[in-house]
């Protein structure tokens, strides 16, 4: 396993990449990523890599931060207002985040020659 760390909304993540052996033994029940809220992790299985995955995890980081961790009785109409929010005040910063983690990955996820 390979580990970066990141900050998401000044609280310390960390990003973890994955082989498919340890992926099957860390994961048996997630397919390609996992955002782990209580770690926090956000983990990536090597070969299964995006930037709509990157995008799809750091979101999960970013609603935790911001909302999950405060308030546990969301409605759905809550969850939209959030991610409304989300897109409008933080939608860069989450983008170049995701684009970050994506680089690094990809870089660690070429094969060798």
């Amino acid at each position: 396993m390979k580990k970066w760390k990141i900050k998401i909304c000044g609280e310390n993540w960390n990003y973890r990449l994955f082989s498919d052996d340890e992926w099957t033994k860390e994961h048996p029940d997630e397919d390609d990523s996992d955002a782990l809220t209580e770690e926090p992790n956000m983990d990536f299985r090597e070969g299964r890599i995006s930037i709509g995955v990157c995008r799809h995890e750091t979101r999960h980081a970013y609603v935790s931060e911001c909302c999950i961790r405060s308030n546990t009785d969301m409605t759905p109409e809550d969850m939209e207002e959030i991610n409304a929010t989300l897109d409008e005040k933080k939608w860069d910063r989450m983008n170049r985040t995701a684009k970050t983690m994506f680089k690094n990955l990809s870089a660690q996820n070429e094969p060798s020659r």
